[in-house]
């Protein structure tokens, strides 16, 4: 998914469930930032230093197609593994909706739902919870098993004007990866992007609006669906998330109550089903958001992706801002443990061997 589910969803959701506003907009600045965090080189801060954990890459890095680095990356914050019962390792690490790894990283946020860390570990929760679903099928490594048939693919949307510019937009992605990609796979078209997560179906699989996403793997499983359905369904899961984590949580402060769901589903599901580019739909959640129609209302989140970097840190320390008030170093704190934790799941589920 992409900041107008990340970012905005995700804000909107927390505040529905009776997550008061401070803790909320932390959750739903972790849950984007998890996107934008390309942050990897130690920044010296003093006698110490500043040592990030990595969450993203750009979309397609070559660099990092035939190493372990992208294991740390796709898999655990953005394709997590859930087809286990299959009979091979690239096959078990196809992405499922609220799988159980990720049903496994619920329960460990509520456990620590309390802690300082909190809020940053839940948003980082948030956003491989949402992208279960949107990357449902997809494999985050680099393998042919994403692949998918060439004239197989169909979307539909209410728009025609809309229809044309992603298929505009479509092509010049594929013509790039064409590019990039010579000396790693050959072909056309949607057969040539690297294949790599949804990389072959470009952003379909991250926009809401589309009712119809439709189109054949190279291994011959044929996909269907309505993004709005699928979107709305995981706006729920989440939405169930954040009632737990409000529970006898003491950083929540005073217990607010939850809206009903049944009061919320008609708005998103209208926001969600709404044509318009990102910025389009940003502005629309956040209008939802301030004037109060979906959560008690807030001002401006004001998100932006350099906020955090790990690069401010050190000045911001220097200039007395105590360590403890800086969400970039909590986001840093939070995504180590949730990764080692992740790792855990993992061996849990015979995913990594073992010499024991």
């Amino acid at each position: 998914m992409r900041i107008d589910m990340h970012l905005c969803a995700t804000r909107a959701l927390a505040g529905a469930a009776g997550i008061p506003a401070n803790i909320a907009k932390a959750i739903a600045w972790t849950s984007q930032f998890v996107d934008d965090n390309e942050y990897g080189k130690i920044v010296p801060a003093g006698e110490k230093a500043i040592v990030p954990l990595m969450t993203s890459h750009k979309p397609i890095d070559y660099k990092l197609v035939l190493t372990c680095s992208i294991l740390d990356v796709w898999p655990f914050f953005h394709f997590p593994p859930g087809n286990l019962d299959a009979s091979t390792f690239m096959e078990r690490m196809r992405c499922v909706k609220n799988g159980p790894l990720v049903r496994a990283m619920v329960e460990h946020a509520l456990e620590y739902k309390a802690e300082p860390f909190g809020p940053y570990f839940a948003g980082i929760v948030a956003h491989l919870l949402f992208d279960s679903w949107a990357h449902e099928g997809f494999i985050g490594l680099y393998t042919p098993l994403n692949k998918i048939k060439n004239t197989s693919l169909r979307i539909e949307v209410d728009s025609g004007e809309i229809e044309k510019h992603i298929w505009e937009k479509f092509a010049g992605f594929m013509k790039k990866e064409i590019r990039n990609a010579a000396n790693i796979v050959i072909g056309t078209v949607a057969e040539t992007a690297a294949p790599i997560g949804h990389a072959p179906v470009y952003v379909l699989p991250d926009e809401p609006y589309i009712r119809l996403l439709k189109y054949e793997t190279e291994d011959d499983r044929k996909v269907s669906r309505n993004n709005t359905v699928h979107f709305l369904e995981a706006a729920e899961c989440l939405f169930e998330f954040f009632i737990e984590f409000t529970k006898d949580n003491p950083l929540c402060g005073q217990p607010i109550e939850p809206l009903p769901w049944d009061s919320l589903s008609g708005k998103i599901r209208e926001l969600l089903e709404q044509n318009g580019s990102l910025e389009e739909r940003v502005k629309r959640w956040e209008k939802a958001i301030f004037s109060g129609q979906l959560c008690p209302p807030d001002r401006p989140m004001n998100y932006s992706p350099v906020a955090w970097s790990p690069n401010k840190i050190p000045d911001k320390i220097a200039r007395g801002i105590p360590a403890k008030t800086l969400g970039g170093l909590w986001f840093i704190y939070a995504a180590r443990r949730y990764r080692d934790l992740f790792l855990q799941e993992m061996v849990k589920h015979d995913l990594i061997v073992q010499p024991f």
